[in-house]
């Protein structure tokens, strides 16, 4: 091996005996020679050095001299001793100094055995330093992230006009607008209630004057996983003060099916509760609120998350129960929560000024679909499902958590829209420019007069579809996440035959402009 050896010694007969024995050792010395303060600084900074051989006594200088200087520098060199003349205590002191090892000059048989010791173990310390930055620098980010997302989430929910609350899993309020605030007038105390029981201390009426029972209103369905839309209530707020308020709620789920919690808007009727047609334009915007917030909850958690449990694993290894663990297990649980409760809202009203931000990279397309549909087992008949592949395809530039909302959504309209047995194909090609994928049904198909709407926002093919309308926002969804990749969409079906829906991704190397 190389060694680059800076030598602190005054004796250049003693200097040239060291490097005369690495040098049998077959190891490759480039040495220079110090016996001076002045000389070892100069030394020093023309580094670098894998390891400093000193002697301890010299007339102008010492080891403890030379140990002082290197710890000024800032530098992590293996130090070791190597004098003809040291004490047990010398030694000691020596090693207390900072010194890695000492060796007699009559015994130098260590000295090979213990320099590749102290390269290792200053290698392992350098690795340390380099991990130790690197989750600084991840934790840094990870907080800024976190940090802005809740920014996000306080702007989305102020720019809404009517009361939105958030629940935890009991019930209890995570996070409110000012509308709910100034409408439901709860009292700091009541926060942090389970749902039922403030609901209890409450005067809410059914717009026939009858008690409203706490287990039926809106939000205590939602906690049990029912999404309600529409419920017209009447909240006292105090005795002259009444609330006429059209509620929704729906449940918010993990990745797992997990209830989280629930989400419920209130809209303020008040004025208008006695007009049947105002109230049902009210109606359509409370599902407006509904659908932004309830629609597609259950995809995967963002990149925060991914981040913190990368971040946390590294601690679990390295600090474990430490404060740094303990601080990276809270950012993400707030993670959870927020990025749960934020990403439809973010999503849907940053689709129509085309700023939703995706985090692209390079991925293999087929495989992606492959372990897609291994994971989509539980929920979806995917042994319906067949994979194609043709061509030399390419990798293509995608973020994988929207290419998989792009594909759910798709694979789940086929599989729902066409009979039980029938297959569905998706079909990968390399096209000019783009790598195409064709998702193929064999369903009932859409008339001509309606394919043109079929990605505006809550547009619903009702003919042949009975009991099977959704809220008409998965392909408008859809639609977003494909164009902010740069691609395209589009549909072709023929009544009777079947729909082929087509959308496009950049190769790899080339990002959306």
């Amino acid at each position: 091996m190389r060694l680059r050896v800076l030598i602190v010694e005054d004796s250049e007969d003693d200097a040239r005996l060291l490097v005369k024995f690495l040098t049998k050792q077959a190891i490759d010395v480039a040495a220079q020679r110090v016996d001076t303060a002045e000389a070892m600084q100069a030394a020093l900074e023309e580094g670098p050095w894998d390891v400093i051989l000193s002697d301890h006594n010299m007339p102008e200088f010492s080891a403890f001299d030379a140990l002082d200087i290197l710890k000024n520098s800032g530098l992590d060199v293996p130090f070791i001793i190597v004098s003809g003349l040291i004490g047990e205590e010398v030694a000691v002191e020596a090693m207390k100094a900072g010194a890695h090892d000492y060796i007699m000059k009559g015994k130098l048989a260590r000295l090979v055995p213990a320099i590749e010791r102290e390269l290792r173990d200053a290698n392992v310390r350098r690795e340390r330093r380099q991990a130790d930055e690197a989750l600084r620098i991840a934790y840094a980010e990870l907080e800024k992230r976190v940090k802005e997302r809740t920014a996000e989430l306080e702007a989305v929910l102020a720019s809404i006009v009517d009361g939105l609350v958030l629940y935890g899993k009991s019930g209890e309020i995570l996070r409110m607008n000012a509308t709910a605030e100034r409408i439901l007038g709860h009292a700091e105390s009541e926060i942090h209630m389970a749902f039922v029981e403030r609901a209890q201390s409450k005067m809410i009426e059914t717009p026939d004057g009858k008690p409203f029972p706490p287990d039926e209103l809106p939000t205590a369905r939602a906690l049990r996983g029912e999404t309600v839309q529409g419920i017209v209530l009447v909240y006292r707020k105090a005795p002259n003060v009444a609330y006429w308020l059209s509620s929704s709620a729906g449940p918010v789920r993990g990745t797992d099916g997990t209830l989280m919690g629930a989400v419920a808007t209130f809209v303020d009727i008040t004025p208008l509760h006695e007009s049947e047609q105002q109230r049902e334009r009210l109606l359509e915007r409370q599902q407006e609120y509904i659908s932004l917030i309830s629609h597609d909850l259950r995809t995967p958690l963002t990149v925060i998350q991914g981040q913190a449990q990368l971040l946390l694993r590294k601690l679990q290894q390295e600090d474990p129960n430490g404060s740094k663990q303990r601080s990276a297990e809270s950012v993400l649980t707030s993670a959870k929560r927020m990025n749960a409760m934020i990403q439809d809202l973010v999503d849907a009203a940053r689709l129509e000024g085309r700023q939703l931000r995706v985090e692209p990279q390079p991925l293999d397309l087929v495989s992606f679909v492959h372990d897609l549909t291994e994971r989509l087992a539980v929920t979806l008949p995917v042994e319906r499902i067949r994979i194609e592949a043709h061509g030399n395809l390419p990798q293509v530039m995608a973020d994988p958590n929207k290419l998989e909302r792009i594909l759910v959504n798709l694979l789940s309209n086929a599989l729902k829209y066409s009979a039980p047995h029938s297959p569905v194909t998706v079909r990968v090609t390399s096209g000019t420019n783009a790598v195409v994928t064709a998702v193929v049904d064999e369903g009932a198909g859409i008339s001509p007069q309606e394919l043109p709407r079929l990605f505006e926002r809550y547009y619903r093919v009702q003919a042949d579809r009975p009991g099977k309308e959704g809220l008409g926002l998965g392909l408008y969804i859809t639609r977003g996440l494909v164009e902010a990749h740069g691609g395209h969409i589009w549909v072709e079906s023929e009544v009777g035959k079947g729909s082929t829906f087509y959308f496009t991704l950049l190769p790899a190397g080339r990002l959306p402009s």
